[in-house]
């Protein structure tokens, strides 16, 4: 049995096909159609211009249909092929493996992609939940690490034919926004401890501070302030002590909480350091 064909007319493609998928009695999608030439050009078989579209329809046969769909798998794997293609630059690749030794080297977990731009722009996007050592202050770390990376880079020879410019981008994870956030706030309070404390405050602290030395030089040992000081507090204690022979001073982390530890100096330890 032939395939029916039929003719329709419309003002764009999509009205032509709409018009055939009604006469033909299928969906849209199983229309399929040629362009009627005929209609597009002249008595003398020369281009017209035409205010509308005429096809040539049908519906599809199944052969037509497992032929579309072989076609679309064969362009959608070599879209694929292409696609890993470009993902595997060979420059950034490499760009990729040095910074990874880099940071392997420093004991700074972190995974690197990339992207490419203009074919002479490399960018690599770093994540680490130690960031920060990454950036370094005001960014003077991520600079050094960018001006090594250019220069190793643009000195091999997958480089050779032309001069590349690679960026670096450090993104942190949730953990370590987490942990900026906390610190930020924190931060914040400090310094509205901070106003908050009067002279009289700051007078008891560093009282105390002295009180506390005393103890040390006497037993002889160190002792750990167990009351909870924010970061201003503790600075007025450590710039109290420091004023105290046979004393010194340490912050450290108490599960998750900072304290400070007032350290015995023996006569020994302050002698060699006099000599020095």
């Amino acid at each position: 049995m032939m395939n029916k064909t039929i003719s329709t007319e419309g003002e764009t493609l999509k009205s032509a096909l709409l018009l055939a998928s009604e006469q033909l009695g299928v969906a849209f999608e199983q229309v399929r159609y040629s362009f009627d030439k005929e209609h597009f050009r002249n008595s003398l078989g020369r281009s017209k211009a035409v205010a509308t579209i005429k096809i040539q329809a049908w519906i599809a046969t199944e052969e037509e249909i497992k032929e579309e769909e072989k076609k679309k798998e064969e362009k959608n794997s070599l879209k694929t092929q292409s696609a890993v293609q470009q993902k595997i630059h060979p420059v950034a690749e490499k760009a990729k493996l040095w910074l990874s030794g880099l940071m392997e080297y420093m004991s700074i977990p972190v995974s690197i992609e990339y992207t490419v731009k203009d074919d002479e722009h490399i960018i690599l996007l770093l994540n680490s939940e130690k960031g920060g050592r990454i950036v370094g202050r005001k960014g003077s770390s991520l600079q050094q690490f960018k001006h090594l990376l250019n220069e190793v880079m643009n000195n091999d020879e997958l480089c050779s034919d032309k001069t590349w410019n690679f960026s670096i981008d450090v993104l942190k994870d949730e953990a370590s926004k987490d942990r900026s956030d906390r610190d930020r706030r924190k931060r914040r309070d400090d310094s509205s401890r901070r106003k908050r404390l009067g002279d009289q405050d700051i007078s008891k602290i560093k009282r105390l501070a002295k009180k506390l030395a005393g103890q040390v030089l006497d037993q002889k040992q160190s002792v750990v302030i167990g009351k909870v000081f924010n970061n201003f507090e503790r600075r007025i204690i450590h710039q109290t002590i420091t004023e105290i022979d046979g004393v010194d001073t340490e912050s450290f982390d108490d599960d998750g909480v900072r304290k400070i530890r007032l350290i015995y100096l023996s006569e020994d330890l302050i002698t060699e350091d006099e000599t020095e």
